[in-house]
């Protein structure tokens, strides 16, 4: 299959999985598992919404699935993905087995502390110097310029003008476009339409939460 975005063609098996992407690890380079996706953070940020749903959001917690989606999610290698899915499962682990403070419940949340740290410094340390946070950093200065250029009211609906004006010269190859995506979504809204823009995007997510963060105390009350 033909991939317009990157410019070459992309190995499929049955359209459900796609060969888009590598990575370097032990010397060696191995394909990232991006499902149907482009990139991996995208398929990696679908997993974590099935698997918070099935932490947080289901009654039966099936471990299988859990599991499953767990292995999943480490083979897409996005840092940012394995990250805040060992944040959730630590979480999960803390909340529902802890419940008072004991010898037995400060030796499991030490054990479990300890090795989510040790996994996201892992996994922070493997992206340290690489292209992908060069990148990510760029992206976070740009984004910044781009938005205090107009903070309350933005630069205008997907003017990505203004983010490219103020990325790396390095960025761009032989004067045309090259490495210009942009990966930060936030700052992309901030620099579009500003705070006023931003609102209209936090107050639902922010209701969104209060108001499950309330049912589930009052369903654990019940």
């Amino acid at each position: 299959m033909y991939s317009g975005w990157s410019g070459t063609n992309i190995t499929n098996y049955f359209w459900i999985h796609f060969d888009t992407q590598t990575q370097s690890i032990f010397s060696g380079v191995i394909t990232r598992n991006t499902g149907i996706f482009l990139e991996a953070p995208m398929y990696a940020y679908t997993l974590l919404c099935a698997l918070y749903a099935e932490l947080f959001i289901s009654d039966e917690h099936r471990m299988p699935v859990i599991i499953i989606l767990l292995i999943t999610l480490v083979t897409t290698f996005s840092t940012t993905g394995i990250i805040f899915g060992v944040l959730a499962v630590a979480y999960y682990i803390i909340r529902r087995h802890v419940t008072h403070i004991s010898p037995v419940g400060i030796v499991m949340v030490t054990i479990v502390a300890g090795v989510s740290l040790w996994v996201i410094k892992s996994a922070l340390s493997s992206k340290t110097g690489s292209t992908s946070a060069t990148l990510r950093n760029d992206d976070l200065h740009a984004g910044m310029i781009a938005w205090m250029k107009h903070p309350f009211f933005g630069n205008g609906f997907n003017n990505m003008h203004v983010i490219h004006s103020s990325m790396a010269a390095w960025r761009l190859k032989d004067g045309s476009v090259g490495a210009l995506g942009f990966t930060s979504g936030v700052l992309k809204i901030l620099s579009d339409g500003g705070i006023y823009l931003f609102v209209a995007y936090f107050l639902p997510l922010f209701s969104f939460f209060s108001t499950a963060l309330t049912q589930s105390k009052t369903k654990e009350k019940l």
